[in-house]
This record gives structure tokens, sequence and C-alpha cells, in this order.
């Protein structure tokens, strides 16, 4: 069995978004969707690694 650690301590899985850039060129979705992913995943790693 091969183990790799997360990016992110408390996780076992690191997620990757794929994208054209030209879907994100007008409105900017996908930056939007990056930033809010984001704060999502700390606001967990918080409440996993508070003691």
């Amino acid at each position: 069995m091969i183990i790799v650690a997360s990016i992110i301590p408390g996780f076992q899985y690191d997620i990757f978004i794929s994208y054209r850039q030209k879907d994100n060129k007008h409105d900017g979705w996908v930056t939007g969707f990056v930033d809010n992913l984001k704060g999502e995943l700390q606001y967990l790693a918080a409440i996993i690694n508070d003691p």
C-alpha cells in the first residue's frame, strides 16, 4: 500500500481543479469557486486540528 501525504494537514486527499483560462475570463467564476473552497477547507482544517 502506498500512502501519500496530503498538502493540507488533517486531510487524506488533495483537490486538483483543471479548467481552461477562457472559462474564467469573463466573470471569474473559477477564481471565486477556488477562493470559497479554500475558505471552507481552512475552516474544516481548524475544526479538525482544534484540540
